[in-house]
């Protein structure tokens, strides 16, 4: 194993290393895998909106959550303006 794969699955705390063959299945899917990657950052910062609505009073939690719905939902506005340059619905 190449040390910048090892880095790669300390930085992630993946378990195992990425088949390789991953990257041709996903080559051939790239635009079903940004519209899928687009709602699930949708997902993460509408479920991070939930906790902040039904928990106010856990100061804590909303102030750990609040940066996290942002940055989702930033990551949700990349993904769509990506696809959208891929010519994608």
């Amino acid at each position: 194993m190449e040390a910048e794969e090892i880095s790669s699955i300390k930085m992630l705390g993946l378990k195992l290393p990425t088949d390789p063959r991953w990257v041709n299945i996903a080559e051939k899917s790239i635009q079903e895998i940004l519209i899928d990657h687009a709602f699930c950052e949708q997902k993460a910062a509408t479920n991070g909106i939930s906790l902040i609505i039904r928990y106010p009073d856990k100061e804590k939690l909303v102030q750990e959550v609040t940066p996290l719905v942002a940055e989702e939902w930033g990551h949700s506005d990349v993904c769509s303006k990506n696809w959208k340059n891929e010519g994608l619905n």
